[in-house]
């Protein structure tokens, strides 16, 4: 089950982040503005990586997934580790954007979809 995905981060700042999939996925920014990706999922139905820490000072970073194949969309979930809780933000599906006519009969990319999404972290003042 071939599924796979490229990815560049960017941001307006130096990246001091960490991209992590597998323990043989891992990249690491060095203090430049754009870091570059590659990862592949062997589980069937789901898999990621997370990506972080971001800043709470309304920064963010723009992830661009690209060369996606066997895809069927994205979900962004944020992780609390002050209360260890993940929480679903967006679901988003291929088969929701895109004519059907460019994806395969599942509804999965076929390898030439792309999709940005700009990560805007918030902070709690208390």
């Amino acid at each position: 089950f071939d599924r796979h995905e490229k990815a560049k981060i960017t941001a307006d700042f130096p990246l001091h982040i960490e991209i992590k999939d597998d323990a043989s996925d891992f990249y690491a920014g060095d203090g430049t503005n754009e870091v570059l990706t590659e990862h592949t999922h062997y589980a069937s139905k789901s898999d990621g990586y997370c990506l972080g820490p971001l800043l709470g000072d309304g920064s963010g970073v723009r992830a661009e997934f690209y060369d996606l194949n066997n895809i069927f969309g994205l979900n962004v979930q944020t992780y609390d580790s002050d209360t260890t809780s993940i929480v679903n933000l967006a679901n988003w599906a291929f088969a929701d954007h895109r004519p059907a006519t460019d994806l395969q009969a599942d509804g999965h990319s076929n390898g030439d979809e792309s999709v940005i999404v700009e990560f805007r972290p918030t902070c709690t003042c208390g």
